[in-house]
């Protein structure tokens, strides 16, 4: 099934993919589509999804297809889980540690898609 990608939502899409290959430090082709089951893989991709979410406009479908996925419930329950990692900081240090890190440097570097998305 395809999926309408707005232009926006691709440049965004590729933004967030910059920010957290900068990041973690691991080339985007290691992690951004599904193959791996390793913990650290899924981690990040938990995390791509969720920034995919709350950054743009993509339908979830249409961010589970950028995954991967089949369908798009795989991207509510990865959400749940970001969510989850966000309301026990303590026992999520280093999950919270990257989403964070994410979100400063994709601030910094796009301050107008930030506030683009308030509006």
């Amino acid at each position: 099934m395809k999926t309408f990608e707005t232009k926006q939502d691709k440049q965004i899409r590729e933004q967030i993919e910059e920010c957290i290959e900068e990041v973690i430090g691991v080339p985007r082709e290691f992690w951004q589509y599904k193959g791996s089951r390793k913990i650290a893989v899924v981690t990040i991709r938990h995390i791509y999804g969720y920034f995919l979410k709350t950054k743009s406009r993509m339908t979830l479908q249409g961010i589970a297809n950028q995954m991967g996925h089949i369908n798009h419930t795989t991207i509510i329950s990865s959400n749940k889980v970001v969510d989850n990692w966000l309301s026990v900081p303590s026992m999520y240090k280093r999950e919270n540690q990257i989403i964070k890190e994410v979100e400063k440097l994709y601030a910094e570097r796009y301050p107008e898609c930030v506030t683009e998305l308030i509006d």
